[in-house]
């Protein structure tokens, strides 16, 4: 009994569930989550009211007042709001009991081996798959042709920028094997913002390894990346027009937002647009593939704010922190808000407590930092 309800157990059961209930729209995978978190936080409730009772003033209540104040106006535009009100403050208690010392250790086995695992099923699937399809848009039927090719790419960002973070707080540790078995993947899903994502976390990858070999291996470094670079710039191009990469950024997510943007006013701006009569609504829905045009239809400009504070706020700790391993995660965490910029991962969703574990992991003191 003590096993089954083990915060290692749960943590486990939580990560894998939230990203299969997420990733599948699966009602027993989401009542697991949830079951899981609330025997978590019921073990971990002295740990939890610790943190809350000392940090009253602190980031964790500033997206809660926020929302509170906005709620009883934004209700009116949408009631769904009230449940997205829930998963958020259930995603910020869940990243508090996540950030404990032992659990985030626990954290970090539970995504690295779902990202082990989902990597995995993706290659095998794209191998057993060879000339299946007529298209090449194999991971299109993936997931039973439920979720988009991009959609699975852009999951296996998500779970790639979180391991990655992780390692390298925790560990002290690159990533870039995975990184470029990644970039092999979400260039057979053909997507744009999967793609830059993984190529800009290749770059982070190779920032870190550079910092943390020893001086006399950096000029050896250097020369061994230029002649790799010198040896692939031939195929770069032939890279970019195979991909969505050659159509440039013109799409369709520009339009919705320059529409979503065209129909704000001194209401809903404060408290959300509506979709009703937009291309959101009558070609898309009622999904608009950013997730800070959804964060504003659901919750308004406040919680947006929050959002922006707390980051800067991390983001100026890091400054003066001068910490490389927080500078390469606060980096991460860029990557992974413009990966937000073209599908809706985040702000609600069961991701932001993944989120939100690596936003406050920056001030958690580690004793292998580079510095």
């Amino acid at each position: 009994m003590n096993l089954v309800f083990s915060s290692k157990v749960l943590i486990l059961l939580i990560v894998w569930s939230s990203f299969f209930s997420f990733l599948y729209m699966n009602i027993y995978a989401f009542i697991i989550f949830l079951l899981s978190s609330f025997f978590l936080i019921i073990k971990e409730n002295k740990y939890l009211l610790y943190v809350l009772g000392k940090y009253k003033f602190s980031l964790y209540y500033l997206f809660i007042y926020l929302i509170v104040f906005s709620l009883p106006f934004i209700i009116i535009n949408n009631y769904s709001t009230a449940v997205y009100f829930l998963l958020t403050i259930w995603s910020i208690v869940l990243s508090i009991v996540f950030l404990k010392d032992i659990n985030l250790e626990y954290f970090y086995f539970a995504i690295k081996y779902l990202f082990f695992t989902f990597t995995g099923i993706t290659l095998l699937y794209i191998y057993s798959t060879v000339g299946m399809y007529e298209d090449a848009y194999r991971l299109d039927y993936m997931i039973d042709g439920k979720v988009s090719g991009n959609g699975v790419t852009s999951f296996l960002n998500i779970l790639l920028g979180m391991y990655t973070a992780l390692r390298m707080k925790l560990k002290n540790k690159s990533s870039i094997l995975l990184t470029l078995l990644s970039l092999y993947i979400v260039i057979e899903g053909y997507g744009r913002g999967s793609i830059l994502f993984v190529l800009i976390l290749l770059i982070i990858n190779l920032v870190f390894l550079f910092y943390s070999v020893n001086r006399k291996w950096k000029l050896f470094y250097i020369v061994l990346l230029c002649f790799v670079i010198i040896m692939f710039s031939p195929y770069i191009y032939d890279f970019l027009m195979s991909t969505k990469l050659s159509q440039g950024i013109q799409n369709p997510r520009i339009y919705i937002a320059q529409e979503y943007i065209s129909k704000l006013h001194a209401w809903n701006l404060f408290f959300g647009v509506s979709y009703e009569n937009t291309v959101i609504a009558t070609l898309y829905d009622n999904n608009p593939h950013i997730s800070y045009i959804r964060t504003h239809h659901i919750f308004g400009l406040f919680y947006l704010l929050g959002l922006l504070y707390v980051v800067l706020k991390q983001t100026f700790y890091v400054v003066f922190n001068r910490s490389l391993i927080n500078w390469i995660i606060l980096l991460i965490i860029y990557n992974i808000l413009m990966r937000a910029v073209s599908e809706p991962l985040l702000f609600p969703s069961l991701f932001d407590s993944f989120f939100l574990v690596i936003l406050f992991s920056i001030t958690k003191k580690s004793t292998k930092e580079n510095r």
